[in-house]
């Protein structure tokens, strides 16, 4: 029993590692995907409010505007609009008619998408670990059990930005199958999360872009 739950934990990397996002959502508790939907769609009618032009900025660095998280009660009023961070940029209700293991799959190819300024200013930060051989893979190190349906699954993640670092993965047992159970806040500590940053990138990049060359110029100084 605890065999299969770490093998499964073990192909869910493997899928991460080749970016196979439908073999991933197979593996993923219907329930963790529904919340991941319910979740990342308030959040992309969130970044669709940034506005995409660049207002004055301060004498040094930027600045950005602080948009409200929706309700599902105030995202009613945006079923209609457009969010240009996913592919082909559907309607707020297209989002909400996909199935949770559809949608993970659409966002995660949002996320992922790396255009040519979310490049630059990852080089520039030295946030592209994996591209110089920095950033290893997760390891698994061990399970414990927690009755017959769910087990903790601990792995290492070593690297740049995680040395000696140790966290838990809890998998859930439905019928003869496990299923990763994700939390919709993961966020930067959870590895099938991570590109949720760049996805943020994506928005925002351009915006402090421009605002720091604004900032830099001389006359301004």
């Amino acid at each position: 029993m605890t065999a299969d739950a770490v093998e499964t934990v073990r192909i869910a990397f493997q899928s991460l590692e080749r970016e196979d996002w439908p073999a991933l959502a197979d593996l993923i508790s219907p329930v963790s995907l529904k919340e991941i939907q319910d979740m990342q769609i308030e959040m992309l009618v969130a970044m669709q409010q940034i506005p995409p032009d660049v207002p004055e900025p301060p004498r040094r660095g930027g600045s950005l505007v602080a948009v409200a998280i929706p309700s599902s009660e105030d995202e009613v009023g945006y079923g209609s609009t457009r969010i240009r961070l996913m592919p082909g940029a559907p309607t707020v209700n297209e989002l909400r008619a996909l199935s949770p293991a559809d949608f993970f799959v659409q966002w995660q190819q949002a996320c992922h998408r790396m255009t040519f300024v979310v490049r630059a200013v990852g080089w520039i930060a030295g946030l592209f670990r994996k591209e110089r051989g920095e950033q290893a893979s997760p390891t698994v190190v061990g399970a414990v059990l927690e009755g017959d349906d769910l087990a903790h699954i601990v792995y290492r993640r070593s690297g740049l930005m995680h040395p000696w670092e140790r966290r838990t993965l809890t998998v859930r047992r439905d019928g003869d199958r496990w299923g990763l159970m994700l939390s919709r806040y993961g966020g930067l500590s959870d590895p099938f999360r991570e590109g949720e940053a760049w996805l943020m990138m994506r928005r925002v990049a351009p915006r402090f872009f421009w605002a720091a060359l604004k900032s830099w110029r001389p006359w301004r100084r």
